[in-house]
């Protein structure tokens, strides 16, 4: 798991949980579209502030939790 934050500077938009992503669509696709896109990239490249804190910190805990489930297919598999 050391390599998670390495793996959080690596993000992009594409690689957001599908859940969050329909969240945002909801935006994205109204008149404020840029701003929620720019927001976006943004708070995956540079966290400063509340909200762009809340998207590093939901990805930091699903790259763990995808990472967490690899290490139990792992182990099940070794058993």
């Amino acid at each position: 798991m050391k390599d998670i934050s390495k793996e959080l500077d690596d993000l992009t938009v594409f690689d957001l949980p599908v859940e969050l992503r329909k969240i945002l669509a909801t935006y994205i696709n109204s008149e404020v579209q840029g701003r929620v896109s720019s927001f976006v990239n943004l708070s995956l490249v540079y966290s400063n502030g509340r909200y762009t804190d809340f998207i590093r910190a939901y990805m930091y805990f699903e790259l763990m939790r995808r990472k967490m489930l690899k290490e139990m297919e792992e182990i099940c598999r070794h058993l």
